[in-house]
């Protein structure tokens, strides 16, 4: 164990601290837009196994919508056309 690493973070460390803070900050956002259009709240989900279901099943086609576009941008980059 190295007491450096403690006292003088390095960048790798602060580097996957801000990676988490935007996967955390994105994925907040997505939930507020599913929920805000879906028309419901926290406590609806909390609550009921349907709102729960229906903000879920949104959740997951959003994740593959996103999936989907980055696949179909990395084989852009690979099957690029060179003129």
């Amino acid at each position: 164990m190295d007491p450096f690493n403690s006292v003088f973070p390095t960048a790798r460390h602060s580097l996957r601290r801000s990676e988490t803070a935007i996967v955390s900050e994105h994925r907040g956002h997505v939930l507020h837009q599913i929920l805000s259009f879906t028309g419901q709240s926290i406590d609806d989900i909390v609550n009921s196994r349907i709102s729960k279901n229906i903000v879920a099943g949104h959740f997951k086609l959003h994740r593959g919508i996103v999936r989907r576009g980055e696949v179909r941008e990395l084989e852009n980059q690979w099957n690029a056309v060179k003129l």
